[in-house]
């Protein structure tokens, strides 16, 4: 995420459109010059209908395609509910004893329009801020060094474990990372001191499929081409607010992939 004229950073859980280099950047050889946050999508105009146990949110998004000069147009769903509480069989009260929890199960589903331009392939996107001095870690099938998608980690930012990744929300970004689908658990999470001998974990769950297109590619990558990126974190140095981001992918709808709809189902757990 970066600075937009005009935009203004609410922070929560939001849900993007990616490729982001064709719809949010102008012109790809001045990326932090030209980088706008359409409001079509953020904000965003939903409808929301409150029932009982659940929230219905729905709106239709147009954008432009910067790289093709096409059109976009998709519908977007999402219905969101409580999440029952993970720790709740766990037959270990050590675990448990102290800890309260709040969580929600969001379902959102993108449909691609027939009026979007011949060719267009795009995905979900979703964002959870968290606020700045904890650490976010993701949990890998083999440890593998991240992709830097703009950036360069401060020492002792950015740690390399055999189960995964460390990264620590320290406002010396900016700093983005992404990791492809096929070496990802389907989950992260933040762990943040909130006070002497207290502290919060948010852990974000979401669904993973290695043979998915995913079409958010990173930053330097010309061609567009390098693909496959479905978990990302970004580090925040300070202008917006010196916070982080939980973000990952679903794979994308259009063409090439025989799919114009897709349904995507996370959790978001508070501990």
């Amino acid at each position: 995420m970066r600075k937009s004229d005009g935009w203004l950073n609410f922070g929560g859980d939001r849900t993007w459109i990616a490729p982001e280099l064709d719809y949010f950047v102008r012109d790809r050889a001045h990326v932090n010059e030209t980088y706008r946050v359409p409001s079509d999508l953020d904000p965003g105009k939903y409808k929301l209908v409150i029932k009982e146990g659940e929230v219905v949110a729905t709106t239709g998004i147009g954008l432009h395609n910067h790289a093709t000069g096409g059109r976009l147009r998709v519908l977007v769903g999402k219905v969101i509910r409580p999440a029952a509480n993970p720790l709740r069989d766990l037959r270990s009260p050590e675990l448990t004893a102290g800890v309260s929890y709040v969580g929600y199960t969001q379902s959102t589903t993108l449909h691609l329009a027939p009026s979007s331009s011949e060719g267009v392939r795009v995905g979900l996107w979703s964002l959870a801020q968290v606020p700045g001095g904890g650490v976010i870690g993701i949990p890998l099938t083999q440890p593998r060094v991240p992709r830097i998608y703009f950036g360069a980690p401060a020492s002792g930012q950015l740690d390399e474990t055999p189960a995964g990744l460390r990264l620590r929300v320290d406002g010396r970004g900016p700093l983005k990372i992404g990791v492809q689908a096929a070496l990802l658990t389907g989950r992260m999470g933040y762990l943040r001191a909130t006070g002497p001998g207290a502290a919060a974990l948010l852990i974000r769950n979401f669904p993973v499929n290695p043979s998915g297109t995913y079409v958010d590619a990173p930053w330097d990558d010309p061609t567009g081409t390098e693909l496959g990126y479905a978990a990302q974190c970004y580090v925040d140095d300070g202008p917006l607010g010196g916070f982080g981001e939980l973000e990952y992918h679903a794979p994308a709808v259009g063409a090439g992939t025989g799919q114009a709809a897709h349904t995507d189902v996370s959790q978001v757990v508070g501990l």
